[in-house]
């Protein structure tokens, strides 16, 4: 039934979102190295490939699928900005890229209400 359509693609975007940041998060990747000091190149690679996987996301459309009648695809959408926000205030050298990320995806929103 739709109901559990809905349900199914719901706890898809909740798990793609748990391995975007999983896969993103610096201080557990290569394991048996937790808490180790990544080098500053390492450091940004995590940093612009979440921003890259939130794009991505974003770009396939299918946030936007839903969103005006979901509350769990509302919160995937609200935890997503919450991590551009985490990266807009991590570095000043993530600033403007985590800022275009945080337009780009209320814009995708704005957009998709206005036609």
């Amino acid at each position: 039934s739709g109901k559990e359509q809905q349900q199914e693609e719901q706890s898809a975007l909740q798990f793609l979102r748990s391995q975007l940041l999983k896969a993103t998060d610096a201080n557990q990747a290569e394991s048996g190295k937790f808490g180790k000091r990544k080098k500053g190149s390492e450091e940004r690679d995590y940093c612009f490939g979440r921003i890259f996987g939130i794009m991505s996301i974003q770009r396939s459309g299918i946030l936007a699928t839903s969103v005006e009648h979901d509350d769990d695809v509302q919160d995937v959408v609200a935890g997503f900005a919450n991590d551009l926000v985490e990266l807009y205030r991590y570095k000043k050298w993530m600033r403007e890229p985590a800022a275009q990320g945080i337009v780009t995806l209320l814009d995708s929103f704005r957009r998709k209400k206005d036609e």
